[in-house]
């Protein structure tokens, strides 16, 4: 699995051509980065490293409105965007800043870093790419609704959706179209990579696989019902939820429904993106609760009843699980049983989802503050 991100490698030139053979012209993000929205290419939600049993807020900062964004890290640098129309470069180490831009809107994205920039959306419509050192704009495209979803990379392309009902792939070099896949509804979600293919969902009930080469639909599956989750991918298996009250799993080889998972009892909608423990699914829902589902059958094994309904989506560290509510209330459990190990109520709101990165978690609140949390 690999993280497109900036690396500095120290190789033979022979290592380091077959490297970039594999990769493409994209290097692989340091293990314990955060590069993007759900951590990795296939949207899994999992980080690196340890974190503490017991986190204390190591620092804060003060947006000037709030936070929906979920932050990436990389290189030691936190890149959030804010309601306010900026995105904040700060240093992970004490949360100074170390710059900030002005986009054209108000900012939902969550940032993706990739060789050495840093790639965002905002609600005009704009996708942005800058200097990940500086926060100079490298170029920019204009799209024709909001842009909410996070980018993905292959090769030379930059892939992201758009609320103008279009998957699109851009240039790196430069920003230029390469192409353009029209959908019948608002683009949500991240895309996650499986092999050479992106495999999205959107407002129009579609699961697609698309090619990245040209953009062609090589493949949609109607599942019904708005789709704001990020599909995420583990080998040939897609996970995603639906506005209508639905856990899927989808066989991406196959090409077939392989469960569906709902609660007997409560019916409502799942817009936050699952997370994988490497056996369970871990789905956040608006019926207040956190869903621990094997993978292969779909059957609940436990479940962690929060106050509020869950729009963050979760991150899975080493044998734990975080995540949070609306009313920002933050839980750390073993994802082995959901026995709750720490919780902290943040006093705000809360959409955002954790980034961890170097035994810290950075997330974002409703009244503009930052929080990092790790070992005191």
């Amino acid at each position: 699995m690999f993280h497109v991100s900036q690396l500095r490698i120290k190789a033979s030139a022979k290592c380091l051509g077959a490297t970039l053979l594999l990769l493409g012209m994209f290097i692989t993000a340091s293990a314990g980065d955060w590069p993007g929205f759900r951590g990795d290419d296939q949207n899994t939600g999992q980080a690196t490293g340890d974190f503490p049993a017991n986190p204390t807020v190591l620092w804060s900062f003060n947006a000037e409105l709030d936070i929906e964004s979920t932050a990436a890290i990389v290189n030691g640098i936190v890149y959030v965007g804010s309601m306010d129309g900026y995105l904040y470069a700060l240093h992970l180490s004490n949360g100074k800043l170390k710059w900030k831009y002005k986009a054209t809107d108000e900012i939902k994205s969550s940032p993706a870093v990739s060789n050495n920039r840093v790639y965002f959306g905002d609600e005009r419509g704009t996708f942005h790419a800058l200097d990940a050192e500086t926060g100079t704009m490298v170029w920019k495209f204009e799209t024709e609704g909001g842009i909410i979803s996070s980018a993905r990379f292959l090769n030379d392309k930059v892939f992201v959706g758009s609320y103008d009902s279009s998957l699109y792939g851009l240039n790196d070099k430069d920003g230029s179209l390469a192409w353009r896949l029209e959908t019948d509804g608002y683009i949500h979600g991240t895309a996650a990579l499986y092999e050479d293919l992106l495999v999205t969902a959107g407002c129009d009930g579609q699961l697609r696989l698309t090619q990245t080469a040209d953009g062609k639909a090589l493949y949609n599956h109607t599942l019904g019902g708005n789709i704001a989750s990020s599909v995420l991918v583990v080998k040939d298996r897609a996970y995603l939820g639906t506005f209508e009250n639905q856990v899927v799993c989808f066989d991406l080889k196959e090409r077939k429904i392989v469960w569906v998972y709902e609660d007997p009892e409560r019916k409502f909608p799942y817009s936050s993106s699952p997370a994988w423990t490497g056996s369970l699914l871990l789905m956040g829902g608006r019926d207040k609760i956190l869903h621990a589902l094997d993978g292969e059958t779909g059957v609940e094994k436990w479940r962690y009843r929060m106050r509020a309904k869950i729009e963050s989506s979760p991150v899975v560290i080493g044998a734990n699980a975080l995540f949070a509510d609306v009313t920002g209330k933050l839980v750390m459990v073993s994802h082995r049983d959901g026995k709750e190990l720490w919780t902290y109520d943040t006093g705000s709101s809360l959409t955002a989802s954790p980034a961890l990165a170097n035994g810290r978690m950075v997330i974002g609140l409703g009244n503009g503050t930052i929080y990092c949390f790790g070992a005191p």
